[in-house]
This record gives C-alpha cells, structure tokens and sequence, in this order.
C-alpha cells in the first residue's frame, strides 16, 4: 500500500486541473484526495462538438499522460460525482429526468456516509438514492440524522450550489528578442540571467518556487527548439538555475543563430519541512545528490538519469524497466534470512542489457539425464581468459512460459569457474542453446 502525504496530493491535483485548463476555463476541484473535479462546458462546443465528443476527448487526454477516469456529463453536482462512483461508464445525460433516473441506481454503501446510518436506512430497505429520495424530507434529519438530510437535499437538487472554479494564475513568461540573431552561449545566458530575477520574484509572490525552465529558441529560417530544464528541489536560487542553464546550452550545439527566446518558469508550493529536533543530522545531504543529478540532466538530457522500477513479467530481463527520476531516494533494506545473518556480505547478480550466446564444450563434457542439455558450454570468446573454463553448474532452476507470444523454456544454472567466478547462465530448450545472462559478484 502507498502512502500518499498531503503535498503530493495537492500536486497531483494542481497537475489535473492544468490537465482539464484545455476543455474549459472553469475547473473547480473537489475536496482534497477525493479525486473529483466539475468543470463547466459551456462555449466549448464550437471547439469539441457535441458534449459526448468533449467528455471522451477528456476521458482520452487523461488516459495519454496517465491517469484513469471516468466522465459523466450531467446536471446536478451530486448525482454526476455518485455516478461517476458507481461506474466506469462515460456517460452523457441530455435530460434531468434521465440523470436521475440513472442515479437511483446508485447504492448507499458506495457512498460516503457514515456507516451506522447506511445501515438503519438498509433495515427500512432504503438501499439505494431512489430509495432515499422517496422518503419524505422533513423526516429525515429527526430520524437518521443530519448527513442523511444533507445528502437527500443535494440529490434531490433542492439546493443549487454554483461552480467556484479555481483562480487560474497567468503563466510566468518572458521573450527576449535579438537583433541581429545571437548563436554565442554566453551571450544568451547572460540575456537570461538578466530576466530571471524578474520571473522568480513573481514566482515568490505567488508563494511557489521553480520546479522547471522552458525555453523556446526561435532560430529564423531553421526550425525551433524546445528545451526543458527540470529541478528536483523546487528553487528561486538564481545562481543554481543559470549554473543548469549553461550545461544545458554547452550541451546543445544550435544550428542557427537565435533570433528570439521564451523563458517560462514552472511553480510549485514548496513542501513544508519536517523537523525533528531529536533525530541526528544525517552525514549524507540528499539535496545535494539532487543538485549533481540536475547537472547531469542538464547535461546530457532528460533521460540519462534513471530509476529500475519492477515489472511483472516472467522472463527476467523484462521484470524491470529503466524510467526518468527526479529524486533521491533512500534505498528500503530489508533482514538477512537466518541462514545468511552471520554472512559479512551479500551476493549481488548483475544482468547483462542482453544475455550472449556461448558456444559448446568442444571437450566430451556432458549431462547424464536424457532432459539435460548435450554439452558443456564455453566461455572463450565472451569472458577474459582470468574467468577461466566452467568446473561446476549448480540447477537447473527452470522458467517457461510465453506461449502466448513464443514459447520459452530456460534452465538457469550458477556456474563456478576455474577463475573463481560465478556467472548466471541458461540454456535455452527451444533453440538448444547457451546463453550468459548475468555475473555474480
């Protein structure tokens, strides 16, 4: 189970409304971690069409930069929430009489509401928003209490709640023209370390620090170039952002003479400390490892810092990936089983980005069982000469499966070799063949 704390759920739900900023100008969030949000559709239609088209653009536009959803078009903000609750279901309500007729569907149990009095409701059969609503109102409150009355009036649409949509914040921008067209770095930078402490002191203002750069060179007749420059610690430190802003240029080689350059800063509300007056100062400052990960990407580019991050797969090679990271985290440990509490180290299995094929034995070096491979493998060709010849396997430990795709069957075997190595091989049953796939240090 993840645990979320409450300034990364305030920045996922910024990153959302951002996300929703394009299908209307009118975006109000919902309670914090409840995960809704109304928007307004009026005047989109010249844009979209029809409200279908527009839920479903939404619905798509979540789905590309990674978010599931569900979009319900309706009239009244509670019914459209309970049903977006109750079903994946996109769904498009052109009547009132309609809407409510879906969400008398809608169970009790599946909202949020206390559990005692979903409950007493159930032992009357009041099960469901139709059968709420059809209970008088007057008696609700003195009966069930006043979240049952709460919830009847904002179901039955007898109090209208207007949107209040969030204040939408000018974006942070500057354009520095040329004249005649600049292609020296310095030059440039210099340009920029003059309008930055304009943007960030209304970056300060806001309340925010930059967590990203973006610059657009307008380069005449040549195409333009878009850059990004992200920061794992949100900063309005002037120097630390030119300092990634002068590798990130020394690392991009213009094709042309820039004629005219956007700046535009990314905010973010920085997390509040956590102080522990108890705890001891660590010898190891992350935000330091941070700042030397934010020159490397600037760089040499966004992906060359990378995390492993564990899939679910049955062939080794595809149970990980490598993806972007922008943090320095604590590695998590874990207890040695009681056979290995005593040992002074622990054996670590590097793989190899992709295993090599090894030839057979020429020696007459072979299994006994009738399933076993013919021959020995070698190492000549692939390993140094100090690895020496293999004098012992230890397996087989077998993977199979694939079927659906190609089948696989592998036997895994540690392999000592005369050099004191240990190497992590396979051999592949369909192919007939050996494969190095990893060393063992």
């Amino acid at each position: 189970m993840l645990v979320l704390d409450e300034e990364e759920i305030e920045s996922a739900s910024e990153a959302l409304c951002e996300a929703l900023d394009r299908f209307s100008p009118q975006v109000e969030p919902g309670p914090l971690g409840s995960g809704a949000f109304w928007i307004d559709p009026a005047g989109m239609a010249r844009l979209y069409g029809p409200p279908a088209v527009w839920a479903a653009a939404i619905r798509d536009h979540l789905a590309e930069i990674g978010w599931r959803s569900t979009v319900v078009v309706g009239f009244r903000r509670f019914l459209t929430r309970a049903l977006a609750e109750f079903s994946a279901e996109l769904r498009v309500f052109e009547r009132p009489e309609d809407e409510v007729e879906a969400a008398a569907e809608v169970p009790l149990r599946g909202l949020d509401l206390p559990r005692r009095r979903v409950s007493a409701l159930a032992s009357i059969q009041v099960d469901t928003l139709g059968d709420l609503l059809r209970l008088p109102a007057a008696e609700l409150r003195s009966r069930f209490g006043a979240e049952i009355a709460k919830l009847h009036v904002e179901a039955s649409g007898a109090r209208w709640d207007p949107l209040r949509p969030r204040l939408r914040r000018e974006p942070i921008v500057a354009s520095l023209v040329f004249e005649p067209p600049e292609e020296v770095d310095d030059r440039l930078l210099f340009a920029m370390k003059g309008a930055l402490p304009q943007l960030l002191a209304r970056l300060d203002q806001a309340g925010e620090r930059a967590r990203a750069l973006l610059l657009h060179l307008d380069l005449g007749d040549a195409e333009a170039l878009d850059l990004r420059v992200e920061l794992a610690t949100p900063t309005t430190d002037l120097l630390q952002i030119v300092d990634l802003l002068r590798l990130r240029l020394s690392a991009l080689p213009l094709p042309a003479p820039v004629v005219e350059l956007g700046l535009t800063l990314e905010g973010t509300r920085p997390s509040r400390p956590q102080i522990d007056l108890l705890a001891e100062r660590e010898r190891r400052d992350p935000r330091l490892a941070e700042r030397a990960l934010d020159r490397i990407r600037a760089a040499y580019g966004e992906a060359s810092v990378t995390r492993a991050s564990l899939r679910e797969a049955h062939l080794p090679e595809a149970s990980f990936a490598w993806e972007p990271t922008h943090s320095v985290r604590q590695p998590r440990t874990s207890e040695l089983p009681a056979n290995l509490s005593g040992a002074s180290s622990c054996l670590v299995r590097r793989l190899l980005r992709r295993p090599i094929p090894l030839a057979a034995s020429p020696s007459e070096d072979r299994f006994q069982g009738a399933d076993d491979p013919p021959r020995m493998p070698s190492l000549v060709g692939v390993m140094p000469p100090t690895c020496g010849a293999i004098r012992r396997l230890h397996g087989p430990h077998r993977i199979s499966g694939g079927w659906w795709v190609r089948p696989v069957e592998r036997d895994y075997y540690y392999a000592e070799t005369t050099g004191d190595e240990l190497l992590w091989l396979f051999y592949d049953r369909p192919r007939r063949r050996w494969f190095l796939h990893g060393v063992v240090d």
